[in-house]
């Protein structure tokens, strides 16, 4: 199964429109796939245009962020998934398209520099790190972030080298073929 990320690439419509309505993005990016993904949305995901979700894989979670759309309504969710994840005992990895703003990490190898990132990227990224710094400090385990977007490889450290965050090309359903294995 292949889940997605919303990149800044996907909030362009099919007509080549940056869609400042989310809920466009959510009907053509996750609608056609999300029946068979087997995840986690929050409440009312298709009507708001929620493009962020989870998917426990036995210890594992996998909570994937929106980081062109971040706002409140997706700040509370982590955090509550990430509470429960604590409660569940699930080791917690997190992805996102946009990698975290340069002044906020240590660069351990990269290939790109971050350059830049939009102003909800930004702010996702603080707000996002310090999510986890309290789910970490209040017991929860962390395994590291995964972004794209950087059109190279990079591994990047924050909150002092507590959490790593793996950093690697991606694709977008938009134009490319996904196909299902079993």
């Amino acid at each position: 199964v292949v889940l997605n990320t919303v990149g800044n690439h996907d909030a362009y419509t099919t007509n080549g429109v940056y869609a400042t309505d989310k809920t466009v993005v959510y009907n053509e990016i996750i609608s056609p796939f999300v029946s068979g993904w087997g995840v986690t949305q929050p409440e009312n995901a298709s009507a708001n245009g929620y493009c962020y979700y989870y998917k426990d894989i036995g210890a594992v979670r996998l909570i994937v962020l929106d980081s062109v759309y971040w706002d409140s309504a997706q700040k509370a969710w982590f955090e509550t998934v990430l509470a429960d994840s604590a409660t569940n005992s699930k080791h917690v990895v997190v992805a996102c398209h946009a990698p975290f703003s340069a002044n906020l990490c240590t660069m351990v190898n990269t290939t790109w520099n971050t350059g830049f990132l939009s102003r909800d990227a930004t702010i996702m990224s603080a707000e996002a790190i310090t999510c986890v710094k309290a789910f970490k400090t209040a017991g929860g385990m962390f395994v590291a972030w995964l972004q794209g977007h950087v059109h190279g490889d990079e591994v990047v450290t924050v909150d002092d080298g507590s959490q790593l965050a793996l950093c690697n090309n991606s694709f977008s359903n938009r134009g490319t073929k996904v196909y299902k294995t079993s």
